[in-house]
């Protein structure tokens, strides 16, 4: 079994989000894991907006250092998707959806829209972050900063806290 995970999903992983619940962690930890280029692309759309700090190039390099293979996009998974129900308006979801169902993948989302399509799928129920608001942002962006290859001292300085 291969697992195709949604972009979210992989950089949760990627930075040790808390929002991963244990059973996903370990799953993914025991199993051979799949990015698709939609997913960097999604990346390189959202950081190129400023909605996302990472580079798709960093998080490509990331995903495939964690040990994740990269899946490309063929046309037999375009032609998916114009299979699938009108259910998700998010073309990168989509295609997402459709690579899992050509390619047999056990897809893993937390997307609440993803069990309403015929594919196999891992709900990866994402829980609250433990303390105050301003601790959630603290963990978040400084393992972003971690991920984007930013020393310890100089993420722990930016926010006035030691490492």
């Amino acid at each position: 079994m291969h697992l195709l995970l949604d972009t979210k999903i992989m950089l949760w992983w990627l930075v040790d989000d808390p929002r991963l619940r244990a059973d996903t962690r370990d799953l993914l930890s025991k199993t051979a894991c799949v990015v698709s280029v939609a997913s960097i692309w999604e990346v390189a759309i959202k950081h190129r907006l400023g909605k996302l700090p990472v580079s798709a190039e960093h998080f490509r390099e990331q995903s495939l250092g964690a040990g994740a293979s990269i899946l490309p996009i063929l046309e037999g998974h375009v032609i998916e998707t114009g299979q699938l129900p009108q259910v998700h308006g998010d073309p990168f979801d989509r295609l997402l959806i459709a690579q899992a169902r050509v390619e047999g993948l056990l897809a893993v989302s937390s997307d609440a829209q993803w069990h309403r399509y015929d594919v196999s799928l891992h709900r990866a129920q994402s829980r609250q972050c433990a303390g105050t608001p301003s601790a959630r942002a603290f963990w978040v962006i400084h393992r972003t900063l971690a991920l984007m290859g930013v020393p310890a001292r100089f993420r722990a300085a930016a926010w006035g806290r030691d490492e």
